[in-house]
């Protein structure tokens, strides 16, 4: 968890892409406090559920016959091109053991699964 130093402060608790009772337990207490103790808590979309997920697959789609490129001012679309690049690359150094079992196809799949919409080259 990061502090926001503001007034009041604010905090940033990072994203863990695994139901929350499986890492719970783990959470140190001073993090649960923030948590009890704040005015507003704002979480993660449930991707579990089917009219969320639609919801925010609809969000990725580009108007029809559309690129980034055809949207995006040039020199953001050439720093955003170099950074999915450098993700692409890195996907399998980010995969656990038993996701790197599946190979270099199991990468391009979870890349693909993710960010190919936005990222066709």
């Amino acid at each position: 968890m990061w502090k926001l130093d503001r007034n009041p402060p604010s905090y940033f608790f990072g994203t863990i892409h695994v139901p929350y009772t499986r890492v719970w337990d783990y959470v140190p207490q001073s993090t649960k406090n923030a948590f009890r103790y704040s005015d507003n808590v704002y979480f993660e979309l449930d991707l579990t559920d089917h009219m969320t997920a639609t919801a925010l697959a609809n969000c990725q789609m580009l108007p029809e016959g559309k690129t980034l490129n055809d949207i995006l001012p040039k020199k953001l679309y050439r720093r955003l091109n170099r950074h999915m690049n450098y993700i692409r690359e890195k996907i399998p150094d980010w995969m656990g053991e038993d996701q790197r079992s599946g190979g270099d196809y199991y990468a391009e799949y979870q890349y693909r699964s993710v960010l190919y919409v936005w990222h066709s080259v």
